[in-house]
């Protein structure tokens, strides 16, 4: 029973040893939607919601229309005309 006990705790440290090590030498994992915005070259571009069917778009890529003195944004030209629709 001892030589079991010690085999364990060997085991739980030496876990704790290759995880601490991997830490400091591989990069953390990040969030995958923050690396899709980095590729994409998105990052630090505004969201806007389309007022139709709710689809957060960057405000850059948003089909913009001003009504009212206010700016709305649409995701696509079927969304813009079924809110116009309406």
């Amino acid at each position: 029973m001892p030589g079991l006990l010690r085999l364990l705790l060997l085991l739980a440290v030496g876990y704790l040893i290759i995880a601490g090590i991997r830490r400091l030498f591989l990069p953390a994992t990040s969030d995958p939607t923050k690396r899709e915005a980095d590729a994409s070259g998105l990052e630090g571009v505004p969201l806007v919601q389309d007022p139709q069917c709710g689809r957060f778009i960057p405000q850059n890529e948003a089909i913009q229309v001003s009504r009212r003195g206010r700016t709305v944004y649409f995701c696509s030209q079927e969304c813009r005309a079924a809110y116009r629709a309406a």
